[in-house]
């Protein structure tokens, strides 16, 4: 793994297949989008407690700034992260998405902090789990999950019926799945599962991202 920037300044990681973490057109940009602005701040405004799931907790960027969010707007969100390979400390410890000491000694609580155990930061209840996503079987339904594993072209079976389907039976009804793809199958699949499918503008650097509705 190494750290590398982004078009926006901000960092992300390549693992050692080459495959970035975010997008290389901006990792902030890229998180504040898709998942807070067009998943979180989308169901807050009719909900102040908010249960989150990410598949795929990665380089706690997005976890990061729903605590933020948290904190800024009074939310209470109560987030699970889902990850089966943990990045190492001599890696997070690199990576700068905090504007303040404040903000970057929260930003280490959440990789530092225990695996499977809920951890309590303020407004924030925050917990990650070690595990692969096929094996997750979720044990309370969720308000909105962000699924930011890796691209089809790179995990392709992330992205097939079985895994959407286990994303559906997560959601309470009316629950909110967003993601960063938008390739035409996995809309599909969607839709065949019984999801109401949105096509929104993108980031930089692309031209559309997915949410569905329960």
């Amino acid at each position: 793994m190494k750290i590398i920037d982004t078009a926006d300044g901000s960092q992300t990681i390549v693992n050692s297949d080459n495959v970035l973490y975010h997008s290389k057109h901006g990792a902030l940009a890229e998180s504040l989008h898709v998942f807070i602005n067009s998943g979180l701040n989308y169901v807050a405004a009719s909900k102040n407690k908010i249960k989150v799931l990410e598949f795929g907790f990665g380089t706690g960027l997005n976890a990061f700034l729903s605590y933020k969010y948290s904190i800024e707007n009074g939310i209470n969100i109560y987030y699970t992260g889902l990850e089966n390979q943990a990045i190492p400390s001599s890696i997070y410890k690199e990576l700068h998405y905090a504007n303040n000491d404040t903000e970057q000694a929260v930003f280490t609580k959440l990789h530092a902090s225990p695996w499977n155990q809920n951890i309590s930061m303020s407004s924030f209840l925050f917990r990650k789990d070690l595990i692969s996503f096929e094996a997750f079987t979720p044990s309370k339904k969720f308000d909105l999950i962000y699924y930011d594993t890796f691209a089809p072209s790179e995990q392709a079976e992330l992205w097939e019926i079985s895994m959407l389907k286990k994303c559906y039976d997560s959601l309470m009804p009316g629950g909110v799945w967003i993601s960063y793809c938008a390739k035409g199958q996995v809309k599909r699949n969607l839709k065949f599962l019984g999801f109401e499918v949105q096509s929104l503008p993108g980031p930089t650097g692309k031209r559309e991202i997915t949410r569905a509705i329960k």
